[in-house]
Protein backbone atom coordinates (compact mmCIF):
# COMPACT_ATOMS: atom_id res chain seq x y z
CA UNK A 1 0.00 0.00 0.00
CA UNK A 2 1.56 3.24 -1.00
CA UNK A 3 0.19 6.78 0.29
CA UNK A 4 0.51 10.32 -0.63
CA UNK A 5 -0.45 13.71 1.54
CA UNK A 6 0.47 15.69 -1.44
CA UNK A 7 0.99 15.66 -5.16
CA UNK A 8 3.27 17.68 -6.94
CA UNK A 9 3.11 18.72 -9.99
CA UNK A 10 5.54 17.06 -11.40
CA UNK A 11 4.75 13.58 -10.36
CA UNK A 12 5.23 11.93 -13.93
CA UNK A 13 8.46 11.51 -13.27
CA UNK A 14 7.93 8.83 -11.28
CA UNK A 15 6.93 5.24 -11.95
CA UNK A 16 4.54 3.44 -9.37
CA UNK A 17 6.31 0.34 -9.66
CA UNK A 18 10.26 2.12 -9.04
CA UNK A 19 8.76 4.19 -5.91
CA UNK A 20 6.04 1.68 -4.25
CA UNK A 21 7.46 2.21 -0.80
CA UNK A 22 7.66 6.15 -1.02
CA UNK A 23 4.37 8.56 -0.66
CA UNK A 24 2.74 9.07 -3.83
CA UNK A 25 3.19 12.91 -3.63
CA UNK A 26 6.89 12.43 -4.22
CA UNK A 27 5.74 10.94 -7.45
CA UNK A 28 3.57 13.62 -8.01
CA UNK A 29 5.83 16.31 -7.28
CA UNK A 30 8.77 14.93 -9.72
CA UNK A 31 6.23 14.39 -12.18
CA UNK A 32 5.19 17.77 -13.11
CA UNK A 33 9.00 19.41 -11.93
CA UNK A 34 10.47 17.40 -14.70
CA UNK A 35 7.49 16.51 -16.50
CA UNK A 36 7.36 20.36 -17.26
CA UNK A 37 11.41 21.06 -17.76
CA UNK A 38 11.79 18.48 -20.94
CA UNK A 39 15.33 17.72 -21.09
CA UNK A 40 18.61 15.48 -23.00
CA UNK A 41 21.49 15.23 -24.66
CA UNK A 42 20.44 14.73 -27.71
CA UNK A 43 18.32 17.18 -27.75
CA UNK A 44 16.28 18.45 -31.24
CA UNK A 45 18.40 16.96 -33.80
CA UNK A 46 15.07 16.37 -35.79
CA UNK A 47 14.01 19.45 -34.79
CA UNK A 48 16.96 21.40 -36.23
CA UNK A 49 16.77 19.35 -39.89
CA UNK A 50 12.94 19.41 -39.71
CA UNK A 51 11.51 21.60 -43.29
CA UNK A 52 10.94 24.95 -43.42
CA UNK A 53 7.82 26.57 -45.29
CA UNK A 54 9.33 27.74 -48.63
CA UNK A 55 7.52 31.09 -48.07
CA UNK A 56 10.40 33.96 -48.16
CA UNK A 57 11.31 35.20 -44.38
CA UNK A 58 10.08 38.70 -43.81
CA UNK A 59 9.73 41.30 -41.09
CA UNK A 60 11.36 42.77 -38.42
CA UNK A 61 13.34 41.30 -34.90
CA UNK A 62 10.40 42.35 -32.73
CA UNK A 63 6.78 41.22 -31.75
CA UNK A 64 4.02 41.43 -34.06
CA UNK A 65 0.45 42.25 -33.60
CA UNK A 66 -0.77 41.36 -36.82
CA UNK A 67 0.73 37.31 -36.32
CA UNK A 68 -3.04 35.20 -36.74
CA UNK A 69 -0.90 31.44 -36.62
CA UNK A 70 2.22 30.07 -36.03
CA UNK A 71 3.09 26.44 -36.67
CA UNK A 72 6.61 24.71 -35.46
CA UNK A 73 7.86 21.75 -34.10
CA UNK A 74 9.64 22.02 -30.93
CA UNK A 75 11.94 19.46 -28.79
CA UNK A 76 12.34 20.45 -25.18
CA UNK A 77 14.65 18.35 -22.94
CA UNK A 78 15.06 18.81 -19.21
CA UNK A 79 17.63 17.86 -16.52
CA UNK A 80 17.00 18.32 -13.00
CA UNK A 81 17.89 17.56 -9.60
CA UNK A 82 17.32 19.09 -6.04
CA UNK A 83 14.90 17.98 -3.03
CA UNK A 84 11.83 17.18 -2.56
CA UNK A 85 10.57 18.65 1.08
CA UNK A 86 7.64 15.79 2.07
CA UNK A 87 4.82 16.74 4.74
CA UNK A 88 4.47 13.85 7.10
CA UNK A 89 1.19 12.78 7.35
CA UNK A 90 0.91 12.37 11.23
CA UNK A 91 1.46 15.68 12.91
CA UNK A 92 2.07 13.75 15.71
CA UNK A 93 5.80 12.71 14.93
CA UNK A 94 8.49 14.95 15.61
CA UNK A 95 9.87 15.79 12.28
CA UNK A 96 7.22 17.20 10.30
CA UNK A 97 8.85 17.18 6.88
CA UNK A 98 11.17 15.07 5.67
CA UNK A 99 13.82 15.51 2.97
CA UNK A 100 14.16 13.10 -0.71
CA UNK A 101 16.91 13.49 -2.99
CA UNK A 102 15.32 13.58 -6.47
CA UNK A 103 16.69 13.68 -10.56
CA UNK A 104 15.09 13.66 -13.65
CA UNK A 105 15.46 14.35 -17.15
CA UNK A 106 12.62 14.17 -19.63
CA UNK A 107 11.86 14.98 -23.05
CA UNK A 108 9.10 16.60 -24.86
CA UNK A 109 9.08 16.87 -28.91
CA UNK A 110 5.84 17.81 -30.43
CA UNK A 111 4.34 19.90 -33.50
CA UNK A 112 2.29 22.93 -32.22
CA UNK A 113 0.05 24.74 -34.55
CA UNK A 114 -1.01 28.21 -32.16
CA UNK A 115 -3.93 30.52 -32.77
CA UNK A 116 -3.68 34.25 -32.03
CA UNK A 117 -6.15 36.56 -31.17
CA UNK A 118 -6.61 40.53 -29.79
CA UNK A 119 -2.20 39.81 -30.10
CA UNK A 120 -2.69 37.30 -27.64
CA UNK A 121 -2.35 33.07 -27.69
CA UNK A 122 -6.11 32.06 -27.70
CA UNK A 123 -5.16 28.61 -28.00
CA UNK A 124 -3.22 25.68 -29.35
CA UNK A 125 -2.97 21.99 -30.92
CA UNK A 126 0.12 19.88 -30.64
CA UNK A 127 1.18 16.54 -32.03
CA UNK A 128 3.33 14.64 -29.53
CA UNK A 129 6.18 12.32 -31.53
CA UNK A 130 7.85 11.88 -27.67
CA UNK A 131 6.81 12.52 -24.38
CA UNK A 132 8.80 10.57 -21.63
CA UNK A 133 10.76 11.14 -18.34
CA UNK A 134 13.12 8.99 -16.60
CA UNK A 135 13.65 9.76 -12.87
CA UNK A 136 15.55 8.71 -9.64
CA UNK A 137 14.25 9.32 -5.85
CA UNK A 138 16.10 8.20 -3.19
CA UNK A 139 17.84 5.70 -5.37
CA UNK A 140 14.69 4.05 -6.94
CA UNK A 141 14.76 4.62 -10.80
CA UNK A 142 11.04 4.90 -12.73
CA UNK A 143 9.89 6.07 -16.40
CA UNK A 144 6.58 7.14 -17.81
CA UNK A 145 5.82 7.49 -21.39
CA UNK A 146 2.67 9.02 -23.06
CA UNK A 147 -0.27 6.75 -24.61
CA UNK A 148 0.50 6.71 -28.64
CA UNK A 149 -3.34 7.63 -28.31
CA UNK A 150 -3.07 10.23 -26.45
CA UNK A 151 -0.41 11.98 -28.97
CA UNK A 152 -2.96 14.90 -30.21
CA UNK A 153 -3.98 17.46 -27.49
CA UNK A 154 -5.42 20.58 -27.47
CA UNK A 155 -4.08 23.66 -24.82
CA UNK A 156 -6.81 26.44 -23.66
CA UNK A 157 -6.62 28.43 -20.94
CA UNK A 158 -8.53 26.93 -17.95
CA UNK A 159 -8.36 27.67 -14.42
CA UNK A 160 -5.65 30.56 -14.74
CA UNK A 161 -3.30 28.58 -16.83
CA UNK A 162 -2.65 26.67 -20.05
CA UNK A 163 -3.61 23.28 -19.99
CA UNK A 164 -4.01 20.08 -22.45
CA UNK A 165 -6.47 17.79 -22.77
CA UNK A 166 -7.02 15.12 -25.76
CA UNK A 167 -10.18 14.68 -27.77
CA UNK A 168 -9.92 11.25 -28.61
CA UNK A 169 -9.15 9.52 -25.15
CA UNK A 170 -9.18 11.73 -21.40
CA UNK A 171 -5.58 12.01 -20.01
CA UNK A 172 -4.54 9.69 -17.62
CA UNK A 173 -3.51 11.93 -14.40
CA UNK A 174 0.32 11.27 -14.92
CA UNK A 175 0.28 12.36 -18.61
CA UNK A 176 -1.40 15.77 -17.43
CA UNK A 177 1.55 16.28 -15.53
CA UNK A 178 3.92 15.17 -17.93
CA UNK A 179 2.71 17.23 -20.64
CA UNK A 180 2.54 19.96 -18.37
CA UNK A 181 5.74 21.79 -19.01
CA UNK A 182 7.17 24.76 -17.31
CA UNK A 183 8.03 26.09 -20.28
CA UNK A 184 5.31 27.16 -22.13
CA UNK A 185 5.93 27.08 -25.93
CA UNK A 186 2.72 29.00 -27.23
CA UNK A 187 3.93 32.15 -25.28
CA UNK A 188 7.43 32.41 -26.45
CA UNK A 189 6.85 35.46 -28.38
CA UNK A 190 6.37 37.30 -25.32
CA UNK A 191 10.09 37.41 -25.00
CA UNK A 192 10.39 39.39 -27.87
CA UNK A 193 10.75 43.31 -27.63
CA UNK A 194 8.11 45.70 -28.80
CA UNK A 195 10.21 47.46 -30.63
CA UNK A 196 13.21 46.24 -33.62
CA UNK A 197 15.96 44.54 -32.69
CA UNK A 198 19.21 46.67 -32.14
CA UNK A 199 22.21 45.67 -30.31
CA UNK A 200 22.55 46.51 -26.94
CA UNK A 201 18.98 47.20 -26.57
CA UNK A 202 17.21 46.49 -23.34
CA UNK A 203 13.58 45.84 -21.72
CA UNK A 204 11.88 43.57 -18.66
CA UNK A 205 9.93 40.94 -18.83
CA UNK A 206 6.38 42.20 -17.18
CA UNK A 207 4.69 39.96 -14.67
CA UNK A 208 1.95 39.33 -16.99
CA UNK A 209 3.66 37.90 -19.75
CA UNK A 210 6.26 35.82 -17.25
CA UNK A 211 3.12 34.05 -15.82
CA UNK A 212 2.35 32.75 -19.35
CA UNK A 213 5.92 31.75 -20.38
CA UNK A 214 6.73 29.59 -16.98
CA UNK A 215 2.84 28.43 -16.67
CA UNK A 216 2.54 29.81 -13.74
CA UNK A 217 -0.68 31.08 -11.76
CA UNK A 218 0.21 34.69 -10.88
CA UNK A 219 3.55 36.36 -10.87
CA UNK A 220 3.65 38.83 -8.22
CA UNK A 221 7.03 40.28 -8.87
CA UNK A 222 9.34 40.43 -11.88
CA UNK A 223 12.77 41.33 -12.07
CA UNK A 224 13.63 39.37 -15.43
CA UNK A 225 15.60 41.61 -17.74
CA UNK A 226 16.26 41.11 -21.72
CA UNK A 227 19.41 42.09 -22.94
CA UNK A 228 20.16 42.20 -26.67
CA UNK A 229 23.88 40.49 -27.22
CA UNK A 230 23.61 40.66 -31.08
CA UNK A 231 22.11 40.48 -34.28
CA UNK A 232 23.45 39.63 -37.26
CA UNK A 233 22.29 37.27 -40.21
CA UNK A 234 18.42 37.76 -39.57
CA UNK A 235 18.62 36.60 -35.85
CA UNK A 236 18.94 38.11 -32.47
CA UNK A 237 20.31 36.82 -29.65
CA UNK A 238 18.87 37.97 -26.48
CA UNK A 239 20.65 37.25 -22.49
CA UNK A 240 17.63 36.72 -19.87
CA UNK A 241 18.71 37.17 -16.40
CA UNK A 242 16.15 37.60 -13.45
CA UNK A 243 13.76 36.44 -10.24
CA UNK A 244 10.25 35.68 -10.21
CA UNK A 245 8.12 35.75 -7.05
CA UNK A 246 5.06 33.65 -8.09
CA UNK A 247 2.39 31.56 -6.97
CA UNK A 248 1.63 27.86 -8.56
CA UNK A 249 -0.79 25.83 -7.39
CA UNK A 250 -1.85 28.14 -4.98
CA UNK A 251 1.40 28.21 -3.01
CA UNK A 252 4.20 30.81 -3.07
CA UNK A 253 7.42 29.59 -4.98
CA UNK A 254 10.54 32.00 -6.24
CA UNK A 255 12.42 31.16 -9.29
CA UNK A 256 15.90 32.21 -10.33
CA UNK A 257 16.50 32.50 -14.00
CA UNK A 258 19.18 32.58 -16.24
CA UNK A 259 19.52 31.89 -20.07
CA UNK A 260 19.01 33.39 -23.37
CA UNK A 261 16.73 33.03 -26.63
CA UNK A 262 17.00 33.39 -29.99
CA UNK A 263 15.15 35.48 -32.17
CA UNK A 264 14.73 34.69 -35.85
CA UNK A 265 12.44 35.68 -39.06
CA UNK A 266 9.86 33.13 -40.39
CA UNK A 267 7.23 33.45 -43.12
CA UNK A 268 4.98 35.73 -40.65
CA UNK A 269 7.59 37.94 -38.84
CA UNK A 270 9.67 37.08 -35.96
CA UNK A 271 9.70 34.14 -33.40
CA UNK A 272 11.87 32.39 -31.13
CA UNK A 273 13.89 29.52 -32.44
CA UNK A 274 15.68 29.03 -29.18
CA UNK A 275 15.44 28.84 -25.95
CA UNK A 276 18.18 27.33 -23.08
CA UNK A 277 18.21 28.43 -19.42
CA UNK A 278 18.96 27.52 -15.95
CA UNK A 279 15.83 27.76 -13.43
CA UNK A 280 16.29 27.02 -10.01
CA UNK A 281 13.27 27.28 -8.41
CA UNK A 282 12.20 27.02 -4.33
CA UNK A 283 8.38 26.24 -3.81
CA UNK A 284 6.39 25.69 -0.53
CA UNK A 285 4.55 22.81 0.45
CA UNK A 286 0.90 22.51 -0.30
CA UNK A 287 -1.97 20.16 0.34
CA UNK A 288 -2.03 18.64 -3.23
CA UNK A 289 2.03 18.36 -3.32
CA UNK A 290 5.22 18.52 -1.63
CA UNK A 291 7.77 21.44 -2.04
CA UNK A 292 10.64 21.30 -3.50
CA UNK A 293 14.12 23.16 -4.09
CA UNK A 294 15.60 22.42 -7.84
CA UNK A 295 17.30 24.03 -10.30
CA UNK A 296 16.73 22.98 -13.71
CA UNK A 297 18.02 22.84 -17.04
CA UNK A 298 16.07 23.90 -20.21
CA UNK A 299 16.78 23.46 -23.68
CA UNK A 300 14.33 24.33 -26.28
CA UNK A 301 14.55 24.11 -30.10
CA UNK A 302 11.95 25.64 -32.48
CA UNK A 303 11.28 25.75 -36.01
CA UNK A 304 8.78 26.92 -38.54
CA UNK A 305 6.96 24.11 -40.29
CA UNK A 306 4.30 23.25 -42.62
CA UNK A 307 2.73 20.65 -40.56
CA UNK A 308 -1.07 20.93 -41.44
CA UNK A 309 -2.95 19.68 -38.37
CA UNK A 310 -7.03 18.04 -38.47
CA UNK A 311 -7.65 21.49 -36.82
CA UNK A 312 -7.42 25.00 -38.23
CA UNK A 313 -6.73 28.18 -36.25
CA UNK A 314 -10.59 29.74 -36.47
CA UNK A 315 -11.27 26.39 -34.78
CA UNK A 316 -8.99 26.77 -31.96
CA UNK A 317 -10.29 30.27 -31.01
CA UNK A 318 -13.56 28.81 -31.00
CA UNK A 319 -13.02 26.48 -29.04
CA UNK A 320 -11.14 28.76 -26.55
CA UNK A 321 -14.32 31.01 -26.51
CA UNK A 322 -16.53 27.57 -25.33
CA UNK A 323 -16.96 26.57 -22.04
CA UNK A 324 -17.02 22.89 -21.74
CA UNK A 325 -16.40 20.89 -18.15
CA UNK A 326 -15.71 17.58 -19.63
CA UNK A 327 -12.85 18.35 -21.37
CA UNK A 328 -10.72 18.47 -18.49
CA UNK A 329 -11.95 14.94 -16.82
CA UNK A 330 -8.75 12.76 -16.23
CA UNK A 331 -9.00 8.92 -16.03
CA UNK A 332 -8.03 8.06 -12.76
CA UNK A 333 -6.66 4.48 -12.54
CA UNK A 334 -5.88 2.53 -9.13
CA UNK A 335 -3.20 0.00 -9.55
CA UNK A 336 -3.79 -1.39 -5.83
CA UNK A 337 -7.83 -1.27 -6.01
CA UNK A 338 -8.53 -2.51 -8.93
CA UNK A 339 -10.91 0.25 -10.62
CA UNK A 340 -11.11 3.01 -12.85
CA UNK A 341 -13.09 6.13 -13.42
CA UNK A 342 -13.16 10.22 -14.85
CA UNK A 343 -12.67 12.43 -12.71
CA UNK A 344 -12.19 16.28 -12.18
CA UNK A 345 -7.96 17.88 -11.93
CA UNK A 346 -9.13 18.72 -8.43
CA UNK A 347 -9.14 15.27 -6.72
CA UNK A 348 -6.07 14.07 -6.02
CA UNK A 349 -4.60 10.34 -4.77
CA UNK A 350 -3.87 10.66 -1.25
CA UNK A 351 -3.56 6.53 -0.48
CA UNK A 352 -3.72 3.93 -2.62
CA UNK A 353 -4.38 0.81 -1.77
CA UNK A 354 -5.98 -2.80 -2.25
CA UNK A 355 -9.07 -2.42 0.48
CA UNK A 356 -9.07 1.48 0.87
CA UNK A 357 -8.12 4.03 -1.46
CA UNK A 358 -8.31 7.80 -0.25
CA UNK A 359 -9.16 10.94 -2.43
CA UNK A 360 -9.31 14.75 -1.85
CA UNK A 361 -10.65 17.56 -3.59
CA UNK A 362 -8.36 20.53 -3.67
CA UNK A 363 -9.34 24.11 -4.13
CA UNK A 364 -7.11 26.95 -4.18
CA UNK A 365 -5.27 24.91 -1.68
CA UNK A 366 -8.28 24.36 0.57
CA UNK A 367 -9.41 20.43 0.74
CA UNK A 368 -13.05 20.60 0.14
CA UNK A 369 -13.56 17.22 0.61
CA UNK A 370 -12.38 14.01 1.12
CA UNK A 371 -13.61 10.56 -0.70
CA UNK A 372 -13.06 7.06 0.88
CA UNK A 373 -12.93 4.29 -1.42
CA UNK A 374 -13.66 0.90 0.07
CA UNK A 375 -13.60 -2.74 -1.32
CA UNK A 376 -16.62 -4.76 1.11
CA UNK A 377 -17.14 -8.19 1.32
CA UNK A 378 -18.77 -9.70 -1.41
CA UNK A 379 -22.50 -11.01 -1.42
CA UNK A 380 -23.34 -14.47 -2.73
CA UNK A 381 -24.13 -14.38 -6.20
CA UNK A 382 -27.81 -13.30 -6.87
CA UNK A 383 -28.30 -11.37 -3.56
CA UNK A 384 -28.48 -7.35 -3.40
CA UNK A 385 -28.42 -4.97 -0.55
CA UNK A 386 -31.46 -2.42 -0.52
CA UNK A 387 -31.78 1.10 -0.45
CA UNK A 388 -33.43 0.41 2.96
CA UNK A 389 -30.26 -1.47 4.31
CA UNK A 390 -27.64 0.83 3.09
CA UNK A 391 -29.85 3.58 4.64
CA UNK A 392 -30.01 1.50 7.72
CA UNK A 393 -26.28 1.29 7.52
CA UNK A 394 -25.21 4.95 7.41
CA UNK A 395 -27.44 5.33 10.58
CA UNK A 396 -25.81 2.92 12.44
CA UNK A 397 -22.39 4.03 11.43
CA UNK A 398 -23.16 7.81 12.30
CA UNK A 399 -24.33 6.85 15.40
CA UNK A 400 -25.56 10.45 17.20
CA UNK A 401 -23.89 12.34 14.10
CA UNK A 402 -26.79 11.62 12.14
CA UNK A 403 -29.42 14.05 11.56
CA UNK A 404 -31.21 13.40 8.33
CA UNK A 405 -31.73 11.96 4.68
CA UNK A 406 -31.15 14.73 2.54
CA UNK A 407 -32.00 12.03 -0.97
CA UNK A 408 -31.93 8.72 -1.54
CA UNK A 409 -31.73 7.20 -5.11
CA UNK A 410 -31.04 4.15 -7.00
CA UNK A 411 -30.00 3.40 -10.43
CA UNK A 412 -27.51 1.73 -12.53
CA UNK A 413 -24.87 3.41 -14.02
CA UNK A 414 -23.42 3.65 -17.77
CA UNK A 415 -20.85 1.05 -16.82
CA UNK A 416 -23.73 -1.59 -15.76
CA UNK A 417 -23.06 -1.02 -12.04
CA UNK A 418 -26.16 -0.68 -9.66
CA UNK A 419 -25.93 2.39 -7.67
CA UNK A 420 -27.40 3.16 -4.21
CA UNK A 421 -26.73 7.29 -3.36
CA UNK A 422 -27.84 8.68 0.04
CA UNK A 423 -27.14 12.43 1.08
CA UNK A 424 -26.92 12.79 4.88
CA UNK A 425 -26.52 15.62 7.28
CA UNK A 426 -25.23 15.51 10.82
CA UNK A 427 -22.43 16.68 13.16
CA UNK A 428 -19.12 15.72 14.05
CA UNK A 429 -17.79 16.88 16.63
CA UNK A 430 -20.37 19.82 16.60
CA UNK A 431 -19.27 21.09 12.90
CA UNK A 432 -22.04 20.58 10.72
CA UNK A 433 -20.74 17.76 8.00
CA UNK A 434 -22.36 16.28 4.81
CA UNK A 435 -21.38 12.62 4.06
CA UNK A 436 -22.49 11.02 0.73
CA UNK A 437 -22.18 7.48 0.06
CA UNK A 438 -22.74 5.59 -2.95
CA UNK A 439 -22.58 1.81 -3.04
CA UNK A 440 -21.90 0.09 -6.59
CA UNK A 441 -22.16 -3.61 -6.85
CA UNK A 442 -22.17 -5.94 -10.01
CA UNK A 443 -23.70 -9.21 -10.85
CA UNK A 444 -21.27 -11.15 -9.45
CA UNK A 445 -21.56 -9.82 -5.56
CA UNK A 446 -18.74 -7.85 -6.05
CA UNK A 447 -19.58 -4.47 -3.95
CA UNK A 448 -17.39 -1.11 -3.47
CA UNK A 449 -18.30 1.60 -1.48
CA UNK A 450 -17.56 5.30 -2.12
CA UNK A 451 -17.95 7.63 0.98
CA UNK A 452 -17.28 11.43 0.64
CA UNK A 453 -17.09 13.52 3.48
CA UNK A 454 -17.43 17.27 3.76
CA UNK A 455 -18.04 20.54 5.99
CA UNK A 456 -21.66 21.87 5.60
CA UNK A 457 -20.84 25.19 4.31
CA UNK A 458 -18.55 23.69 1.66
CA UNK A 459 -21.23 21.66 -0.08
CA UNK A 460 -22.05 24.67 -2.51
CA UNK A 461 -18.28 24.21 -3.46
CA UNK A 462 -18.24 20.82 -3.81
CA UNK A 463 -21.03 20.78 -6.23
CA UNK A 464 -22.01 17.68 -6.95
CA UNK A 465 -18.51 16.31 -7.69
CA UNK A 466 -18.97 12.83 -7.20
CA UNK A 467 -21.77 12.58 -10.14
CA UNK A 468 -19.20 12.31 -12.75
CA UNK A 469 -16.90 9.38 -10.44
CA UNK A 470 -19.52 7.50 -9.63
CA UNK A 471 -21.28 7.03 -12.81
CA UNK A 472 -17.70 6.47 -15.02
CA UNK A 473 -16.63 3.43 -12.22
CA UNK A 474 -15.20 0.79 -13.49
CA UNK A 475 -14.21 -2.54 -11.29
CA UNK A 476 -11.46 -3.96 -13.30
CA UNK A 477 -10.30 -7.68 -13.09
CA UNK A 478 -8.68 -8.83 -10.09
CA UNK A 479 -5.35 -11.39 -10.69
CA UNK A 480 -3.93 -12.87 -7.91
CA UNK A 481 -1.59 -15.52 -7.21
CA UNK A 482 -3.68 -18.81 -6.36
CA UNK A 483 -1.16 -18.41 -2.66
CA UNK A 484 -2.90 -15.08 -2.14
CA UNK A 485 -5.92 -16.58 -2.89
CA UNK A 486 -5.78 -19.28 -0.45
CA UNK A 487 -4.97 -16.98 2.30
CA UNK A 488 -8.52 -15.65 4.56
CA UNK A 489 -9.24 -12.26 4.55
CA UNK A 490 -11.27 -9.52 6.00
CA UNK A 491 -13.02 -6.65 3.55
CA UNK A 492 -14.57 -3.46 5.48
CA UNK A 493 -17.78 -3.09 5.93
CA UNK A 494 -20.38 -0.15 5.01
CA UNK A 495 -20.53 0.95 8.67
CA UNK A 496 -17.09 3.32 8.39
CA UNK A 497 -17.38 6.75 9.05
CA UNK A 498 -14.24 8.32 7.11
CA UNK A 499 -14.08 12.61 8.26
CA UNK A 500 -12.38 15.16 5.81
CA UNK A 501 -9.70 17.20 7.70
CA UNK A 502 -11.54 20.72 7.82
CA UNK A 503 -9.70 23.91 7.47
Amino acid sequence: MTDSSNDLQFSSLLSPDAVATERLSRRAALGRLVAGFSVSSCLLSSVATAAEPATRKTGLLARSAKLAQLNTQNKIVLELEGKLHIQQPDPKQEQQVREAEVKATSTLEYFEKIAFQDAGVAGAARRYVEAQVQNWISGSAGSYKLRPECSETRMLLHDGYWQQYCEQEPLKVREVELLQSPINSSALELLLPTKPATPNAKWQISAEDATAIFNLDAVHRSTIGATIAKVEKGKAIINLSGELDATANSVPTTLKINGNCHASLGSQGAFISWFSCVIEEDREISEKEPGFSIQARIRLLRAETDNNFRVTADQLRDLAAKTDDSRWLVRLDSTHGKYTMLVDRNWKMYLDGGEESILRFVKNNDVIAQCNIMRLTNLSEGSQLTLEGLNADIKKSLGEGFDSFLESSERTTSTNLRLMRSVAVGQSEDVPVQWIYAHLSNDSGQRVAMVYTMGASVAEQFAAADEQMITSFELLPQVESKEAAAEPKSAPQLTSNPQATQR
